[in-house]
Protein backbone atom coordinates (compact mmCIF):
# COMPACT_ATOMS: atom_id res chain seq x y z
CA UNK A 1 0.00 0.00 0.00
CA UNK A 2 1.93 2.78 1.25
CA UNK A 3 4.56 0.93 2.93
CA UNK A 4 8.05 2.21 2.25
CA UNK A 5 8.92 -2.37 2.37
CA UNK A 6 12.24 -2.73 4.07
CA UNK A 7 11.86 -5.94 3.24
CA UNK A 8 12.71 -7.79 6.17
CA UNK A 9 10.16 -5.68 7.55
CA UNK A 10 7.60 -6.35 4.84
CA UNK A 11 3.92 -7.20 7.18
CA UNK A 12 2.32 -10.50 6.60
CA UNK A 13 -0.70 -10.33 9.05
CA UNK A 14 -1.29 -10.59 12.89
CA UNK A 15 -4.72 -10.55 14.12
CA UNK A 16 -6.24 -7.52 14.75
CA UNK A 17 -9.48 -5.77 13.07
CA UNK A 18 -12.40 -3.12 13.42
CA UNK A 19 -15.54 -3.69 15.16
CA UNK A 20 -16.60 -3.43 19.02
CA UNK A 21 -18.04 -6.04 21.14
CA UNK A 22 -21.25 -6.34 19.99
CA UNK A 23 -20.69 -7.48 16.81
CA UNK A 24 -17.85 -9.56 17.41
CA UNK A 25 -19.45 -11.59 19.78
CA UNK A 26 -22.42 -11.80 17.20
CA UNK A 27 -19.52 -13.25 14.85
CA UNK A 28 -17.99 -15.54 17.23
CA UNK A 29 -20.88 -17.17 18.81
CA UNK A 30 -22.82 -17.50 15.50
CA UNK A 31 -22.62 -20.43 13.39
CA UNK A 32 -20.95 -18.03 10.51
CA UNK A 33 -18.19 -16.82 12.69
CA UNK A 34 -14.75 -16.21 11.74
CA UNK A 35 -11.88 -14.97 13.19
CA UNK A 36 -9.36 -12.87 11.96
CA UNK A 37 -6.27 -11.24 12.43
CA UNK A 38 -7.09 -7.98 13.62
CA UNK A 39 -10.11 -6.16 15.72
CA UNK A 40 -9.53 -2.27 14.37
CA UNK A 41 -9.34 -0.04 17.41
CA UNK A 42 -11.54 3.19 17.13
CA UNK A 43 -10.04 6.51 16.95
CA UNK A 44 -11.10 7.64 20.63
CA UNK A 45 -9.70 4.19 22.10
CA UNK A 46 -6.59 4.86 20.09
CA UNK A 47 -6.39 8.35 21.85
CA UNK A 48 -7.03 7.21 25.31
CA UNK A 49 -4.65 4.09 25.48
CA UNK A 50 -1.74 6.04 24.06
CA UNK A 51 0.70 7.82 26.25
CA UNK A 52 2.33 10.62 23.44
CA UNK A 53 0.06 11.71 20.26
CA UNK A 54 2.62 13.15 17.72
CA UNK A 55 2.82 14.99 14.49
CA UNK A 56 6.35 13.76 13.80
CA UNK A 57 8.40 13.56 10.79
CA UNK A 58 10.72 10.65 10.09
CA UNK A 59 14.61 12.26 10.07
CA UNK A 60 16.67 8.83 9.94
CA UNK A 61 15.93 4.81 9.90
CA UNK A 62 18.58 2.28 11.34
CA UNK A 63 19.03 -1.30 12.89
CA UNK A 64 19.16 -0.91 16.64
CA UNK A 65 21.89 -0.64 18.36
CA UNK A 66 21.45 -3.83 20.71
CA UNK A 67 22.51 -7.57 20.35
CA UNK A 68 18.87 -9.01 21.44
CA UNK A 69 16.11 -9.27 19.11
CA UNK A 70 16.07 -7.70 15.95
CA UNK A 71 14.87 -3.75 15.61
CA UNK A 72 14.81 -0.77 13.41
CA UNK A 73 15.02 2.44 14.85
CA UNK A 74 13.22 5.85 13.75
CA UNK A 75 14.65 8.92 14.92
CA UNK A 76 11.58 11.13 14.60
CA UNK A 77 11.08 15.09 15.03
CA UNK A 78 7.83 16.02 17.18
CA UNK A 79 6.59 18.33 14.95
CA UNK A 80 3.54 19.12 17.25
CA UNK A 81 2.88 17.08 20.77
CA UNK A 82 -1.35 16.06 20.39
CA UNK A 83 -0.87 14.29 23.84
CA UNK A 84 1.31 13.84 26.49
CA UNK A 85 5.07 14.76 26.73
CA UNK A 86 8.39 13.99 25.57
CA UNK A 87 12.16 14.81 26.87
CA UNK A 88 13.25 16.59 23.98
CA UNK A 89 12.32 17.92 20.16
CA UNK A 90 13.70 14.38 18.77
CA UNK A 91 12.80 10.66 20.01
CA UNK A 92 12.87 6.87 19.07
CA UNK A 93 10.43 5.19 17.35
CA UNK A 94 11.34 1.39 17.63
CA UNK A 95 9.79 -0.97 15.72
CA UNK A 96 10.01 -4.54 16.35
CA UNK A 97 11.79 -6.63 13.37
CA UNK A 98 14.87 -5.78 11.19
CA UNK A 99 18.72 -7.24 10.66
CA UNK A 100 20.82 -7.22 13.73
CA UNK A 101 24.71 -6.50 13.23
CA UNK A 102 25.31 -10.02 12.83
CA UNK A 103 22.77 -10.48 9.86
CA UNK A 104 19.69 -12.25 11.78
CA UNK A 105 16.73 -10.91 10.51
CA UNK A 106 13.50 -10.72 12.50
CA UNK A 107 10.31 -10.45 10.38
CA UNK A 108 6.98 -9.81 12.26
CA UNK A 109 3.98 -9.22 10.36
CA UNK A 110 2.13 -6.02 10.83
CA UNK A 111 5.21 -4.00 11.89
CA UNK A 112 4.65 -0.79 10.43
CA UNK A 113 8.02 0.61 8.43
CA UNK A 114 8.32 4.23 7.52
CA UNK A 115 10.92 6.41 5.10
CA UNK A 116 13.21 9.51 6.06
CA UNK A 117 11.11 12.24 5.49
CA UNK A 118 7.74 10.33 5.94
CA UNK A 119 5.44 12.46 8.26
CA UNK A 120 3.28 10.77 10.18
CA UNK A 121 0.26 10.53 13.44
CA UNK A 122 1.83 8.19 15.88
CA UNK A 123 -0.03 6.84 18.82
CA UNK A 124 2.75 5.91 21.24
CA UNK A 125 3.86 4.29 24.42
CA UNK A 126 7.14 4.79 26.52
CA UNK A 127 9.13 1.55 27.11
CA UNK A 128 11.98 1.36 29.72
CA UNK A 129 15.02 1.87 27.54
CA UNK A 130 13.81 5.19 26.60
CA UNK A 131 12.46 4.27 23.67
CA UNK A 132 8.89 4.47 22.34
CA UNK A 133 6.55 1.58 20.32
CA UNK A 134 3.72 2.29 18.62
CA UNK A 135 0.19 1.49 20.08
CA UNK A 136 -1.31 -1.71 18.70
CA UNK A 137 1.55 -2.02 16.25
CA UNK A 138 0.44 -0.21 12.05
CA UNK A 139 -3.01 0.04 13.87
CA UNK A 140 -1.72 3.24 15.88
CA UNK A 141 0.57 5.02 13.14
CA UNK A 142 -1.02 7.01 10.23
CA UNK A 143 0.90 8.10 7.44
CA UNK A 144 0.57 11.79 5.60
CA UNK A 145 -0.10 10.95 1.65
CA UNK A 146 -1.05 12.86 -1.29
CA UNK A 147 -3.71 10.44 -3.08
CA UNK A 148 -5.06 11.08 -6.93
CA UNK A 149 -8.17 11.12 -5.96
CA UNK A 150 -8.42 12.49 -2.72
CA UNK A 151 -11.18 14.98 -2.09
CA UNK A 152 -9.37 18.50 -3.66
CA UNK A 153 -6.35 16.92 -3.49
CA UNK A 154 -6.04 17.28 0.44
CA UNK A 155 -3.39 14.92 2.25
CA UNK A 156 -4.36 11.96 4.13
CA UNK A 157 -3.49 9.94 6.97
CA UNK A 158 -4.06 6.51 5.94
CA UNK A 159 -2.44 3.14 7.56
CA UNK A 160 -0.15 0.62 6.58
CA UNK A 161 -2.96 -2.39 6.35
CA UNK A 162 -1.43 -4.56 3.40
CA UNK A 163 -0.57 -7.19 5.75
CA UNK A 164 -3.47 -6.89 7.92
CA UNK A 165 -6.39 -9.06 8.07
CA UNK A 166 -9.87 -7.43 9.13
CA UNK A 167 -13.10 -9.30 10.51
CA UNK A 168 -16.34 -8.65 9.25
CA UNK A 169 -15.84 -6.46 6.11
CA UNK A 170 -16.03 -10.13 4.13
CA UNK A 171 -13.44 -8.73 1.22
CA UNK A 172 -15.20 -6.11 -0.15
CA UNK A 173 -16.04 -3.29 2.30
CA UNK A 174 -15.56 0.36 2.30
CA UNK A 175 -12.31 1.53 3.97
CA UNK A 176 -12.49 4.70 5.24
CA UNK A 177 -9.64 7.12 5.23
CA UNK A 178 -8.67 10.00 7.32
CA UNK A 179 -8.13 14.00 6.40
CA UNK A 180 -5.06 14.83 7.39
CA UNK A 181 -5.82 18.38 8.68
CA UNK A 182 -9.23 17.33 10.46
CA UNK A 183 -8.11 14.32 12.08
CA UNK A 184 -5.24 16.34 13.37
CA UNK A 185 -7.64 19.05 14.76
CA UNK A 186 -9.26 16.30 16.05
CA UNK A 187 -6.84 14.76 18.31
CA UNK A 188 -5.98 18.51 19.36
CA UNK A 189 -9.25 18.82 20.29
CA UNK A 190 -9.82 15.40 21.76
CA UNK A 191 -6.66 16.33 24.33
CA UNK A 192 -8.24 19.91 25.21
CA UNK A 193 -11.35 17.49 26.00
CA UNK A 194 -13.19 18.99 23.74
CA UNK A 195 -15.51 16.13 22.31
CA UNK A 196 -16.76 16.60 18.61
CA UNK A 197 -18.12 13.92 15.99
CA UNK A 198 -15.31 12.41 13.26
CA UNK A 199 -15.97 14.89 10.97
CA UNK A 200 -12.73 14.16 9.28
CA UNK A 201 -13.43 10.62 7.68
CA UNK A 202 -13.31 10.98 4.06
CA UNK A 203 -13.72 7.77 1.33
CA UNK A 204 -10.05 6.32 0.74
CA UNK A 205 -8.95 6.17 -3.16
CA UNK A 206 -7.57 2.99 -4.72
CA UNK A 207 -4.00 2.49 -3.80
CA UNK A 208 -3.78 -0.56 -5.71
CA UNK A 209 -0.82 -0.63 -7.61
CA UNK A 210 0.07 -1.17 -11.24
CA UNK A 211 2.90 -3.39 -10.52
CA UNK A 212 2.56 -6.68 -10.62
CA UNK A 213 1.41 -8.42 -7.60
CA UNK A 214 3.43 -11.11 -5.48
CA UNK A 215 1.78 -13.73 -3.85
CA UNK A 216 5.18 -15.06 -2.15
CA UNK A 217 6.94 -13.35 0.66
CA UNK A 218 10.36 -12.29 -0.65
CA UNK A 219 13.74 -11.03 -0.08
CA UNK A 220 16.07 -9.45 -2.51
CA UNK A 221 14.03 -11.37 -5.37
CA UNK A 222 13.72 -14.56 -3.71
CA UNK A 223 11.11 -16.07 -1.46
CA UNK A 224 11.87 -17.75 1.84
CA UNK A 225 11.00 -21.00 2.55
CA UNK A 226 11.53 -24.75 5.26
CA UNK A 227 14.39 -26.81 3.37
CA UNK A 228 13.73 -29.52 5.74
CA UNK A 229 10.52 -30.69 4.23
CA UNK A 230 13.00 -31.53 0.97
CA UNK A 231 14.75 -34.33 3.15
CA UNK A 232 11.41 -36.28 4.44
CA UNK A 233 12.50 -33.96 7.52
CA UNK A 234 9.63 -32.66 9.82
CA UNK A 235 9.43 -29.00 11.15
CA UNK A 236 8.56 -29.25 14.42
CA UNK A 237 5.96 -26.83 16.42
CA UNK A 238 5.70 -26.69 20.48
CA UNK A 239 2.59 -25.10 22.03
CA UNK A 240 2.86 -23.00 25.13
CA UNK A 241 0.59 -22.72 27.91
CA UNK A 242 -2.60 -21.95 26.94
CA UNK A 243 -6.18 -22.63 26.51
CA UNK A 244 -7.11 -26.51 25.25
CA UNK A 245 -9.37 -24.89 22.65
CA UNK A 246 -6.66 -22.74 21.37
CA UNK A 247 -4.13 -25.59 21.43
CA UNK A 248 -6.42 -28.29 19.69
CA UNK A 249 -7.54 -25.25 17.16
CA UNK A 250 -3.79 -24.75 16.63
CA UNK A 251 -2.97 -28.39 16.01
CA UNK A 252 -6.27 -28.61 13.41
CA UNK A 253 -4.59 -25.35 11.58
CA UNK A 254 -1.09 -27.52 11.10
CA UNK A 255 -3.02 -30.29 9.47
CA UNK A 256 -5.00 -27.94 7.22
CA UNK A 257 -1.22 -27.45 5.46
CA UNK A 258 -0.07 -31.20 6.25
CA UNK A 259 -2.87 -32.84 4.57
CA UNK A 260 -2.53 -31.13 0.60
CA UNK A 261 -1.22 -34.23 -1.55
CA UNK A 262 0.62 -32.06 -3.64
CA UNK A 263 3.12 -30.58 -1.65
CA UNK A 264 5.75 -32.12 0.71
CA UNK A 265 5.17 -29.82 4.02
CA UNK A 266 4.99 -31.79 7.11
CA UNK A 267 4.02 -29.26 10.43
CA UNK A 268 4.20 -31.29 13.37
CA UNK A 269 3.04 -30.49 17.31
CA UNK A 270 4.79 -32.30 18.73
CA UNK A 271 4.24 -31.19 22.70
CA UNK A 272 4.02 -28.58 25.03
CA UNK A 273 6.70 -25.79 25.84
CA UNK A 274 7.58 -23.83 28.72
CA UNK A 275 9.56 -21.59 26.51
CA UNK A 276 8.40 -17.80 26.02
CA UNK A 277 10.85 -16.50 23.72
CA UNK A 278 8.36 -15.82 21.01
CA UNK A 279 9.64 -12.67 19.00
CA UNK A 280 11.72 -11.56 21.96
CA UNK A 281 14.83 -14.21 20.65
CA UNK A 282 15.65 -16.90 18.33
CA UNK A 283 15.97 -19.63 20.77
CA UNK A 284 15.63 -22.38 17.95
CA UNK A 285 12.48 -23.49 18.86
CA UNK A 286 9.03 -22.98 16.72
CA UNK A 287 6.94 -21.88 19.01
CA UNK A 288 3.48 -20.58 19.60
CA UNK A 289 3.24 -18.26 23.14
CA UNK A 290 0.22 -17.26 24.46
CA UNK A 291 -0.63 -13.75 25.88
CA UNK A 292 2.55 -11.64 24.98
CA UNK A 293 4.84 -12.90 27.38
CA UNK A 294 7.33 -10.13 26.58
CA UNK A 295 5.50 -7.74 25.52
CA UNK A 296 6.65 -7.46 22.05
CA UNK A 297 2.98 -6.31 21.09
CA UNK A 298 2.16 -2.94 22.23
CA UNK A 299 -1.38 -2.84 23.60
CA UNK A 300 -3.81 -5.55 24.88
CA UNK A 301 -6.72 -6.85 23.08
CA UNK A 302 -10.35 -6.40 24.36
CA UNK A 303 -12.83 -8.00 22.97
CA UNK A 304 -14.96 -4.58 23.56
CA UNK A 305 -12.44 -2.41 22.16
CA UNK A 306 -10.18 -4.61 19.29
CA UNK A 307 -6.72 -4.93 19.15
CA UNK A 308 -4.13 -7.27 18.33
CA UNK A 309 -5.13 -10.89 18.15
CA UNK A 310 -1.65 -12.20 17.41
CA UNK A 311 1.14 -12.21 15.19
CA UNK A 312 3.62 -14.34 13.26
CA UNK A 313 7.00 -13.98 12.80
CA UNK A 314 10.17 -15.43 10.51
CA UNK A 315 13.91 -16.00 11.64
CA UNK A 316 16.35 -15.68 9.08
CA UNK A 317 20.06 -14.54 7.98
CA UNK A 318 21.08 -11.78 5.68
CA UNK A 319 24.93 -11.01 5.82
CA UNK A 320 26.24 -13.06 4.53
CA UNK A 321 21.87 -14.05 2.95
CA UNK A 322 21.33 -17.77 3.96
CA UNK A 323 20.00 -18.89 0.57
CA UNK A 324 19.47 -22.63 -0.91
CA UNK A 325 18.64 -23.64 -4.16
CA UNK A 326 15.57 -24.85 -4.27
CA UNK A 327 15.78 -28.51 -4.85
CA UNK A 328 14.80 -29.36 -9.13
CA UNK A 329 11.64 -31.34 -8.16
CA UNK A 330 9.75 -28.92 -6.05
CA UNK A 331 11.05 -25.75 -8.23
CA UNK A 332 13.49 -23.52 -10.14
CA UNK A 333 15.19 -20.71 -8.90
CA UNK A 334 17.39 -20.24 -5.18
CA UNK A 335 15.34 -19.21 -2.01
CA UNK A 336 16.09 -17.86 1.37
CA UNK A 337 16.26 -20.21 4.30
CA UNK A 338 13.61 -19.95 7.32
CA UNK A 339 15.70 -20.96 10.34
CA UNK A 340 12.56 -20.42 12.69
CA UNK A 341 9.15 -18.82 12.80
CA UNK A 342 7.04 -18.29 15.89
CA UNK A 343 3.43 -16.98 16.53
CA UNK A 344 2.48 -14.76 19.49
CA UNK A 345 -0.75 -13.82 20.63
CA UNK A 346 -1.72 -11.43 22.68
CA UNK A 347 -2.47 -10.37 26.00
CA UNK A 348 -6.27 -10.59 26.39
CA UNK A 349 -6.53 -12.33 23.17
CA UNK A 350 -7.70 -15.08 25.06
CA UNK A 351 -11.23 -14.11 25.16
CA UNK A 352 -11.24 -14.22 21.14
CA UNK A 353 -8.97 -17.47 21.00
CA UNK A 354 -10.74 -19.75 23.39
CA UNK A 355 -14.41 -19.04 22.43
CA UNK A 356 -14.96 -20.46 19.04
CA UNK A 357 -13.01 -23.19 17.92
CA UNK A 358 -13.01 -23.04 14.17
CA UNK A 359 -12.35 -19.29 14.24
CA UNK A 360 -9.19 -19.39 16.18
CA UNK A 361 -8.29 -22.50 13.20
CA UNK A 362 -8.68 -19.87 10.48
CA UNK A 363 -6.47 -17.17 12.34
CA UNK A 364 -3.87 -19.92 13.35
CA UNK A 365 -4.37 -21.31 9.54
CA UNK A 366 -3.68 -18.04 8.08
CA UNK A 367 -0.59 -17.16 10.22
CA UNK A 368 0.64 -20.92 9.48
CA UNK A 369 0.42 -19.89 6.01
CA UNK A 370 2.70 -16.90 6.19
CA UNK A 371 5.54 -18.78 8.15
CA UNK A 372 5.36 -21.54 5.28
CA UNK A 373 6.38 -18.23 2.81
CA UNK A 374 2.98 -17.40 1.79
CA UNK A 375 1.38 -13.79 1.41
CA UNK A 376 -1.61 -13.14 0.85
CA UNK A 377 -4.03 -14.29 -1.96
CA UNK A 378 -6.11 -10.66 -2.44
CA UNK A 379 -8.09 -8.17 -0.55
CA UNK A 380 -5.15 -5.76 0.40
CA UNK A 381 -3.64 -3.34 -2.08
CA UNK A 382 -0.21 -5.12 -1.92
CA UNK A 383 -1.67 -8.34 -3.53
CA UNK A 384 -5.54 -6.89 -5.79
CA UNK A 385 -8.49 -7.37 -5.63
CA UNK A 386 -10.59 -10.58 -5.05
CA UNK A 387 -11.31 -10.75 -8.60
CA UNK A 388 -11.52 -14.29 -8.87
CA UNK A 389 -13.42 -17.23 -6.96
CA UNK A 390 -10.16 -18.95 -6.49
CA UNK A 391 -9.13 -16.13 -4.53
CA UNK A 392 -11.98 -15.25 -2.78
CA UNK A 393 -11.76 -19.23 -1.20
CA UNK A 394 -8.20 -18.84 -0.37
CA UNK A 395 -7.08 -19.16 3.11
CA UNK A 396 -4.71 -16.39 2.59
CA UNK A 397 -7.09 -13.78 1.17
CA UNK A 398 -6.51 -10.72 3.54
CA UNK A 399 -9.54 -10.77 4.75
CA UNK A 400 -11.48 -13.49 6.72
CA UNK A 401 -14.18 -15.98 5.66
CA UNK A 402 -17.63 -15.80 7.99
CA UNK A 403 -18.95 -18.87 7.05
CA UNK A 404 -17.04 -21.21 9.96
CA UNK A 405 -14.99 -22.87 7.68
CA UNK A 406 -12.03 -23.06 9.97
CA UNK A 407 -8.23 -23.20 8.56
CA UNK A 408 -9.24 -24.97 5.16
CA UNK A 409 -7.15 -24.92 1.92
CA UNK A 410 -8.65 -23.59 -1.08
CA UNK A 411 -7.52 -24.37 -5.06
CA UNK A 412 -5.33 -21.08 -4.72
CA UNK A 413 -3.67 -21.92 -1.45
CA UNK A 414 -2.37 -25.77 -2.90
CA UNK A 415 -1.24 -23.92 -6.20
CA UNK A 416 0.90 -21.33 -4.30
CA UNK A 417 2.60 -23.65 -2.23
CA UNK A 418 2.76 -25.92 -4.66
CA UNK A 419 5.59 -23.18 -6.38
CA UNK A 420 7.51 -23.41 -3.06
CA UNK A 421 7.15 -26.86 -2.21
Amino acid sequence: MYNSRLEPLRPMTPFISTFRSALLLALLTAGTASATSYVMVQDDDLHRQAAVVARVEVLTTSQAPTAGTPATDYIVLVERLLKGDVSGTTIVVRVPGGVRADGLALWIDGAPAFESGDRALLFLVPRDDGTYGILHMMLGAFVERRLTGAPEGRPLAVRQLEGAVEVGRGGSGLRLARDWDDFESWLADRSAGRLRDRDYLVPEPSLESPEQFSNLIKYRGNPVRWFEFDDTRKVIWLVGRGSRKAKRAFRRAINAWNKDPDTCVEYRAKGRTSVTAGHSASDGVNAIVFDDPNNSIEGTFSCDGGGVIAAASVWYFLNPPLVQKVPSSKGKGRANVTLEADIVTNDGAACLISGKLKASEQVFGHELGHTLGLDHACGDDASGSCSTPAKLEALMRATFHEDGRGAELSAWDRKWLAKLY
